[in-house]
């Protein structure tokens, strides 16, 4: 068990995280007799909360042949071993940093040909070198009162609240949801046919000195985003102070 093997970024981890709320009482706009101008023009309110933080730690960790127990014992002499996520060694190596700029849903937001796969008896990096997030993100949330006096300590508030009113979303990874597509399968090149099993029949052994490849599929759609979450609700309420 390498040491080096249990360093790295939480999955919880959020570098950045910054949280501005404010609240404005509008000074009266009018000084007019009018009871209608002062209706209108005087009593407003505003408040708001901006959100800011980074992305999501991403960390990828491959499927398919390569990692299987079989191979693990052939690379280690055991399958006890600890990788990127348990039970999950050999691992990629990074040649460059997979992350892009793209944002948009059917985009990808890693970029595969940055990933390479160990020869048999290597081994990739035990935690990537470079900081691979989700987009950073920020929301905005505003609320807007109108306060009516009505005598005394009286007063009618009508508000109209829009949560998140740039109507933002976001890729969401590793907190119960999967808009990513971080599937690394991994195949073998090459296999040895009818080797004795033991138990008096045969069985087809993966070479790992044959190497190993990403599957069409992954070669098609690792690092896809394949859906973003995030709405604008907008609320409405009245309330009378007595």
């Amino acid at each position: 068990f390498p040491r080096e093997r249990s360093y790295g970024v939480q999955s919880y981890d959020r570098t950045h995280v910054a949280n501005l709320s404010w609240n404005y009482m509008v000074p009266d706009l009018t000084k007019s007799e009018s009871g209608f101008l002062k209706g209108l023009l005087n009593g407003w309110q505003l408040s708001g909360i901006s959100n800011f933080s980074s992305g999501i730690p991403i960390r990828i960790s491959l499927s398919g042949d390569l990692p299987s127990d079989a191979m693990q014992r052939a690379w280690f002499g055991t399958d006890d071993v600890m990788g990127e996520t348990p039970g999950s060694a050999p691992t990629a190596i990074y040649t460059c940093n997979p992350q892009t700029t793209n944002t948009d849903v059917g985009s990808k937001l890693l970029d595969i040909g940055c990933l390479s796969l160990p020869t048999f008896p290597n081994t990739g990096n035990f935690m990537p070198q470079y900081y691979m997030r989700t987009p950073a993100r920020n929301t905005h949330d505003l609320t807007i009162f109108k306060n009516f006096g009505l005598g005394g300590s009286k007063r009618l508030q009508i508000r109209a609240g829009a949560f998140n009113i740039f109507n933002q979303a976001f890729p969401t990874y590793n907190i119960g949801f999967n808009d990513l597509d971080l599937t690394l399968q991994t195949t073998c090149n090459v296999r040895v046919l009818g080797v004795p099993n033991g138990a008096g029949g045969t069985t087809d052994v993966c070479d790992p000195q044959g190497g190993f490849s990403f599957t069409q599929q992954s070669l098609d759609n690792f690092g896809k985003i394949i859906s973003k979450r995030g709405r604008r609700i907008i609320e409405f309420a009245v309330k009378f102070y007595f």
